[in-house]
C-alpha cells in the first residue's frame, strides 16, 4: 500500500478535480503491476496496473489507495476491470466520499466472489487527497493561507517593502505549492505593489488558475499576472473595471458587511467550477477577511531569521488587543520544518467564538475591514 501511495503522488497537481490514486497488483510476493491516475479522462490507476500485470492479475491482490469507482464517468467503472481481470482480493486504503461511488465497491466486488478490505493506511490516504475529500464534502475548495514574516511578525517595512523577507529556498517551495493547487489568489493591493506573476516557475509544471480580488477592479493592464500562461480571474464588485486584457474572466461578487466582497460566495462559485484547492498568498487585508469569515482550512507560515522592530511596520495578524488567551486563534495538528534558513509552520485553524483576530489597523484603508 505504501508503494501504491507513492504511485498516487506522481499525479499531484494534474488530477484535479479527480483524486490522486495509485494501484499495485501483487501475486504471491511479487509485484506484477503498478499504476497511477495521471490526468482527468485518462486511465484510472487500477486499469493501468492491471494492464501492466496482464494475465498475472488473475488470482492476485490489488492494493488501491482509494475505493475503486463503480460508475461511468469519463472512463468505465474500475470495479468492472477488476472483475474481468479475475483478481482474488482488493485492499483499499480509504472509501471514496463521492456519493456516486461511496460504499458500492464492496457489494459489487463481493457479489463477484472477490474479497474486499478497507482501512489499510487510511490516514495517509486521506491526507493525500485532503483537497478532494474537502471539496466533495463541502462543495468548496480547500483553502490554504500562505504568509511570510520576520521573527517579530512583520510582513513588510513601514514603507511597504516586503521583497524578499524569506530566502530563495522558501520561494522555491511556494512555486512547488503553486504547481499542486487548482488556484492561487492575491488581493488587488498586492498586485499593484508587488506585481507577482503567480505562476509555478518549474519546468513542465501545472499552472494554477490565478484569482485577483479587487472591489474596485482598478488594476494596471500591464500586470504580469495577466500575461502569464494559464487562466486568470478578477473578483470584483459591480464597479466597471479599467481596460484589462480580454482573456481576464470577471466574477462579480455580492457585497458583504459594510461594502466588501462576499468571498464565501466566490469560493462557492469556484467549487461549482470543480476547483478543489486554493492557495491565498496575500495581502494582509485579503488574508484577514478570509480568516474572519472562517474560510481558511490550513495555515502555512514562514518565519524568516530577521527582526524589523519599530511600531509602524505591519504585522501579519493584528487587530484589537485581546484580554484573554482564548480570544486568539489556535492551531491544531501543527508541524514544523526548516526551509533553507526559514522556519515553516503548518497548522489547522481552531476557531473560537471568542476569537478577535483581524489585520493590523495601521495599514488598513479608511474605515477598516469591510467584512466582519
Amino acid at each position: 500500500m505504501r508503494l501504491a501511495l507513492d504511485e498516487a503522488e506522481k499525479g499531484r497537481g494534474w488530477t484535479h478535480p479527480n483524486p490522486m490514486v495509485g494501484a499495485v497488483i501483487v501475486r504471491g510476493t511479487e509485484v506484477v503491476g503498478v499504476g497511477y491516475h495521471a490526468r482527468p479522462g485518462g486511465p484510472h490507476a487500477e486499469v493501468r496496473a492491471l494492464e501492466e500485470a496482464g494475465d498475472a492479475a488473475e488470482g492476485a491482490t490489488a492494493y488501491v489507495t482509494l475505493e475503486p469507482c463503480n460508475h461511468h464517468g469519463r472512463t468505465p467503472p474500475c470495479t468492472d476491470a477488476l472483475i474481468r481481470a479475475r483478481v482474488r482480493r482488493v485492499v483499499a486504503a480509504v472509501g471514496d466520499p463521492n456519493p456516486r461511488t461511496n460504499g458500492q465497491a464492496r457489494a459489487v466486488l463481493e457479489s463477484a466472489g472477490i474479497r474486499y478490505e478497507e482501512g489499510l493506511l487510511d490516514r495517509e490516504a486521506s491526507t493525500l487527497n485532503a483537497d478532494f475529500f474537502h471539496w466533495v464534502r463541502t462543495g468548496l475548495p480547500r483553502v490554504i493561507l500562505k504568509m511570510a514574516a520576520t521573527m517579530d511578525g512583520r510582513i513588510a517595512t513601514h514603507l511597504g517593502e516586503s521583497r524578499w523577507i524569506t530566502g530563495a529556498e522558501a520561494r522555491a517551495e511556494v512555486h512547488a505549492w503553486r504547481a499542486t493547487v487548482a488556484a492561487v489568489m492575491v488581493g488587488g493591493g498586492t498586485l499593484r505593489v508587488d506585481d507577482p506573476s503567480l505562476d509555478a516557475r518549474l519546468e513542465g509544471a501545472h499552472q494554477p488558475l490565478r484569482v485577483v480580488v479587487s472591489q474596485s477592479g482598478n488594476l494596471p493592464a500591464s500586470c504580469r499576472a495577466w500575461r502569464a500562461e494559464g487562466q486568470v480571474e478578477l473578483w470584483r464588485g459591480s464597479t466597471p473595471p479599467r481596460d484589462l486584457p480580454e482573456h481576464v474572466h470577471h466574477r462579480i461578487l455580492p457585497p458583504c458587511g459594510n461594502g466588501g466582497l462576499d468571498l464565501a460566495d466566490g469560493l462557492r462559485q469556484l467549487g461549482q467550477a470543480s476547483c478543489v484547492s486554493l492557495m491565498v498568498e496575500g495581502g494582509g487585508e485579503l488574508a484577514a477577511q478570509m480568516l474572519r469569515q472562517g474560510l481558511v482550512d490550513e495555515l502555512r507560515l514562514f518565519l524568516a531569521p530577521r527582526l524589523l522592530g519599530g511600531h509602524a511596520s505591519p504585522s501579519w495578524f493584528g487587530g484589537p488587543d485581546p484580554d484573554r488567551l482564548d480570544q486568539g486563534l489556535g492551531l491544531a495538528e501543527v508541524r514544523y520544518r526548516t526551509v533553507g534558513e526559514d522556519l515553516l509552520v503548518i497548522g489547522r485553524p481552531v476557531w473560537s467564538p471568542a476569537a478577535s483576530l483581524r489585520y493590523d489597523g495601521a495599514v488598513l484603508p479608511p474605515g477598516g475591514l469591510s467584512c466582519p
